[in-house]
C-alpha cells in the first residue's frame, strides 16, 4: 500500500536517517577510545559525536512537541468555533448531532482529544 508523503513526512524521515547516521558515528568513535587506533583524541572525538547526537535528538523531540501543540490548538479552535455556531440555536448553520448514542456528540469527541492532549497538565476541555 502506497501512502502519500508530504514534505513534513519526508523531512521527518530524513531527520531519522541523519540521527541514525550520527548514532553510527558515535558508536564508531566510542569503539576507538583506548584502542590501538586511538591517537590521543579518541575520547574527545567520542564525546563530540555524543553531544551532536544528543542535540539532534533534542531538536527532533522539540519539533515533534511543537507539532503536537499546534495540532492541539487546531482542535481547541475547531471546538470553540463549532460551539459558538451551535449556540446560535435555530439560526445555526450546523447541528450538534448524535454520533453513536443519545449522549455522544461531536463535542464529546473534541473534548476527549483536547483532554488527552492536556492530560499531563491536569486541565480539561471545559475547565
Amino acid at each position: 500500500m502506497n501512502t502519500p508523503t508530504t514534505p513534513d513526512v519526508r523531512a521527518e524521515a530524513l531527520a531519522v536517517v541523519a540521527i541514525m547516521e550520527q548514532a553510527q558515528v558515535f558508536a564508531s568513535a566510542w569503539s576507538l577510545v583506548g584502542g590501538r587506533f586511538d591517537f590521543g583524541d579518541g575520547l574527545a572525538s567520542a564525546e563530540e559525536a555524543k553531544t551532536e547526537l544528543q542535540q539532534m535528538l533534542e531538536s527532533a523531540l522539540k519539533a515533534r512537541d511543537a507539532e503536537i501543540e499546534r495540532l492541539r490548538g487546531v482542535i481547541v479552535e475547531a471546538r470553540r468555533v463549532l460551539e459558538q455556531e451551535n449556540n446560535k440555536g435555530d439560526a445555526s448553520a450546523i447541528r450538534d448531532t448524535i454520533w453513536r448514542g443519545p449522549a455522544e456528540t461531536l463535542f464529546d469527541y473534541l473534548d476527549t482529544a483536547i483532554d488527552q492532549a492536556r492530560a499531563t497538565g491536569g486541565e480539561t476541555a471545559n475547565g
